[in-house]
């Protein structure tokens, strides 16, 4: 069931046999891919959606992903993350990624919000617009995001300083972020962060060279 953690599946076992003997191919999963087809493997929410989808899917959410340790060469979120508990679901990324692998999220700014909250009509969507504005705040000072109770959803908006955050407590390196809050309704603006998972020893060495200095 959706939303329970579902049983893990091994994806290098479950592929053996369809991939080429004697060469490594990135495994690569689409977080929140929707319906969109891609050789990566999917997850995502919605059933319906993975039903129209071509390739690898799996129906599940992203603060539990079913999947061994250390399965991935790459994570990318395409505006999936914003609808998400983020530091829940970026920690899980860190774990399914392998050692050096690449995590990259596009995300939604406030003025994305913001937009939203203008353009709604009905007082129980400008309520909602102002609990994600309340819980992007959350994610921004104190690194953390809640449900809404009577909704069972979790949904924020983004900033650099706060994602760059919380990834680096999850254990990634920023390799790069590009924050450009400037939208044209509906599209949520160009906001991505990039970063690199480091091996636990590594991140040891790095806080004790920080605090020496």
């Amino acid at each position: 069931m959706v939303g329970s953690k579902l049983p893990t599946v091994d994806f290098v076992e479950a592929t053996k046999g369809r991939r080429p003997q004697g060469e490594h191919l990135p495994m690569n999963l689409d977080l929140g891919c929707g319906s969109r087809a891609s050789d990566a493997v999917g997850i995502d929410i919605s059933l319906n959606s993975l039903c129209s989808r071509h390739g690898m899917s799996v129906c599940g959410r992203g603060e539990h992903l079913p999947f061994a340790d250390e399965t991935f060469d790459c994570v990318d979120s395409f505006v999936a993350l914003p609808y998400m508990n983020v530091p829940k679901a970026i920690q899980e990324v860190y774990r399914v990624l392998k050692p050096q692998g690449v995590f990259r999220a596009k995300v939604h700014p406030a003025s994305f919000t913001l937009a939203e909250m203008k353009h709604s009509t009905q007082w129980r969507n400008i309520f909602y617009r102002m609990y994600v504005l309340v819980n992007g705040l959350a994610l921004h000072m104190l690194s953390r995001n809640f449900r809404l109770p009577y909704r069972n959803r979790c949904e924020s908006f983004q900033t650099r300083r706060g994602m760059e955050r919380v990834m680096r407590r999850a254990g990634f390196e920023i390799e790069k972020s590009e924050w450009n809050t400037t939208i044209g309704w509906p599209h949520a603006g160009t906001c991505w962060v990039i970063g690199k998972k480091v091996a636990e020893e590594t991140r040891v060495m790095a806080a004790q060279e920080k605090r020496q200095t």
